[in-house]
């Protein structure tokens, strides 16, 4: 008999932009936990290792409650995720790995490992770009990886071996070959000489995200968010906001976050910055570097926001000397956040976090410097209006001061009131 016979799916209406949140957020501040686990009824937060024997079960058991409104969490292990052959970067952010790609009538197709998996199928319109190949070092990946989340480009380019470059309009991928419409005719190009893809910026088209509650980082490199999640059998299936539902083997997903209706993501869109360079009338440093002053999902220097070797899909990239404005959404009682200087900057980089509330300070991390164990931002905001989060320079000045905001939310009151059953 199957462990879930039955498909359990829990489906989210309250309209809210995606973003996770990170399993500390449970662990203290939001809720009385209780060790009684003869509870019967599911928490409105939880957190749960993917290695328990349980672990499908206590899913499950969140996912069919209706009052499960606070914060799930299911996930372990750290450290960089697996390269794929191919990896598919969409315009939300997102990412989706397989062994293959195609395109045609403006449909991409992504094959996966499994020789019985359904290829996924996502608009081009939806896509910015593709990585291809898997004899990159892991430092030419992630510096292709940067070029083309940030890319610019009017038309559509493919990106060779040794540094060449092919401009036009791809027609179609197939057989090995990519199909390019250039200025002087239609020409095909040999995947295999193809590192990168990347698709004219000026046909994006951004994957409506007013609905996403929940996100799942697998092994393979696939970063994805979507409406709502299943599980059945051994599978975890997420109803993803670019295209058809994607399902994982459960092992294979290294985290799983869905935030319930009383947790509200902070905007990703600040409504004001302020940047104050280390010296005076010029960008300084990583700001110099990047060009700008705020990353949305990725560190200050393009990269997947992580600290302390785990991931963080959802948050904010800065350097030191920026602050970030926003407005207090109403019936909200605490804001939290993991904050630290990325993995990017090594033993380096120095810098000081600190909440305000209406110009007054409620919250330091201290002095926090490269390698330094993130920190867990918990601050009681009830009748506040403003929120603002700055970054200090610490005593070396703005050098690799890489510093991450990650998958920040605000809590509604109710969840303080609520019980938390532990894991």
């Amino acid at each position: 008999m199957a462990l879930f016979p039955d498909s359990t799916t829990m489906k989210f209406s309250t309209a809210v932009c995606i973003t996770a949140v990170f399993s500390a957020v449970i662990s203290a501040g939001i809720a009385e936990r209780t060790a009684d686990a003869q509870d019967s009824s599911a928490p409105r937060s939880l957190i749960i290792e993917s290695g328990e024997s349980n672990a499908l079960e206590r899913l499950a058991k969140w996912l069919r409650d209706p009052e499960s409104k606070g914060v799930l969490s299911v996930g372990h292990g750290t450290g960089p995720l697996d390269a794929a052959p191919v990896l598919v970067l969409l315009t939300n952010d997102d990412r989706l790995s397989g062994a293959s790609v195609s395109l045609k009538d403006d449909r991409i197709a992504i094959s996966r490992e499994a020789d019985d998996a359904a290829p996924i199928r996502v608009d081009v319109e939806n896509v910015r770009g593709i990585v291809i190949g898997e004899t990159l070092s892991a430092d030419e990946r992630a510096l292709l990886l940067r070029r083309l989340e940030s890319h610019r480009f009017e038309d559509d380019v493919l990106l060779l071996e040794g540094r060449d470059r092919l401009i036009g309009e791809i027609q179609k991928i197939t057989d090995g070959q990519v199909e390019l419409k250039a200025a002087g005719g239609t020409v095909e190009v040999a995947l295999s000489r193809v590192r990168g893809i990347a698709f004219s910026r000026d046909l994006w088209s951004v994957p409506k995200t007013d609905l996403d509650r929940a996100l799942v980082v697998s092994n393979d490199g696939s970063i994805l968010s979507g409406k709502s999640v299943s599980v059945k059998e051994h599978d975890l299936t997420i109803e993803w906001v670019a295209g058809s539902p994607v399902p994982f083997p459960f092992p294979a997903v290294r985290w799983l976050t869905i935030l319930g209706a009383d947790v509200v993501p902070l905007s990703a869109e600040p409504e004001a910055v302020d940047y104050q360079p280390f010296l005076p009338g010029s960008l300084d440093g990583e700001a110099d570097l990047n060009q700008t002053t705020v990353r949305i999902n990725r560190s200050i220097r393009g990269g997947l926001l992580t600290l302390n070797r785990r991931i963080f899909p959802r948050g904010l990239g800065v350097t030191s000397g920026t602050s970030l404005s926003y407005s207090i959404p109403e019936n909200m009682a605490r804001f939290v956040a993991t904050v630290g200087i990325d993995d990017e900057a090594g033993t380096d980089g120095s810098a000081v976090f600190r909440i305000l509330v209406d110009g007054e300070e409620r919250w330091s991390s201290g002095l926090l410097a490269g390698e330094s164990p993130a920190k867990r931002a918990d601050v009681d905001i009830r009748e506040g209006k403003r929120l603002t989060l700055a970054v200090d320079y610490g005593p070396d000045g703005d050098v690799r001061d890489v510093a991450d905001w990650c998958e920040p939310v605000f809590l509604k009151s109710s969840i303080l009131s609520s019980r938390d059953v532990g894991p």
